[in-house]
């Protein structure tokens, strides 16, 4: 998939599937960073290995064609769904932003603290 054609897809659907997007090496090394029983982590982009992932070439090709060049990752999440770590979760969109600081903005709501970083509703689109 095209730059281009996940931009369409996300305007038309809401999302794009990017079947090959990243390397081997580096899902292998994904792969090894999380166990299939752990469930899940935030606050991912502390780690290296994220960080990289989320600034990489391929990955900053589809961002930047969907959301412009000025995007960056705020906020890393991994829920691992597999048969042996599942739980029920309804189908929704994410409203929940990180944030540096508490502003008094209107739209933004319901703030709360979760693993250490402070958190908001942003206003729905």
């Amino acid at each position: 998939m095209q730059a281009s054609d996940a931009r369409q897809n996300v305007e038309w659907e809401g999302f794009a599937v990017v079947p090959a997007c990243l390397d081997e090496t580096l899902v292998k090394d994904l792969s090894k960073r999380f166990e299939e029983t752990q469930y899940p982590q935030r606050n991912l982009l502390s780690i290296p290995l994220i960080r990289q992932l989320a600034t990489s070439n391929p990955v900053r090709e589809l961002m930047e064609a969907v959301l412009g060049p000025n995007c960056f990752a705020v906020r890393g999440i991994f829920f691992n769904k597999t048969q042996r770590a599942n739980w029920r979760v309804t189908w929704h969109q994410d409203v929940t932003v990180s944030v540096r600081e508490r502003r008094e903005v209107d739209g933004f709501s319901s703030w709360t603290m979760k693993d250490g970083v402070l958190q908001c509703n942003r206003p729905r689109m």
